[in-house]
């Protein structure tokens, strides 16, 4: 994905901050880590998509909020207009993915049909099955 570094660093910084919020238990940076050691340490090929909906899947976590996954969403959005990668992912997919973490019924039935949605949201449940 072509990025430029000012674009990339900036948005390590940003998500490096809002994953280590102080009310944040689970939803915090050791969570994120941990999806990032799962997803290195499978043979499975994580397209760019998958990997960008880990990192913003619980960049907003507020929780009081029913819209956190939403909220990530518009995180995202912001990110592909600042780092200009429209042309290098297909953002539907991301925010799909991001959606799905929600982990309601609907997310499920679809990671039934749907193999990268499945291993996007066992990336994300992981940690509590160890």
């Amino acid at each position: 994905m072509g990025m430029d570094i000012p674009a990339r660093n900036r948005w390590v910084d940003k998500s490096l901050r809002a994953y280590s919020e102080p009310h944040r238990v689970y939803h915090g940076r050791d969570h994120i880590e941990t999806c990032w050691q799962i997803l290195h340490q499978t043979n499975y090929k994580f397209t760019n998509e998958m990997k960008l909906a880990i990192m913003f899947h619980d960049i907003v976590y507020n929780p009081l909020s029913k819209t956190n996954e939403e909220d990530s969403v518009k995180v995202f959005k912001t990110f592909v207009d600042d780092a200009n990668v429209s042309n290098a992912i297909n953002s539907q997919d991301v925010e799909y993915f991001i959606l799905g973490t929600k982990h309601n019924k609907d997310a499920y039935e679809m990671a039934q049909n749907d193999e990268e949605l499945g291993y996007v949201l066992d990336v994300d449940i992981a940690i509590l099955a160890a």
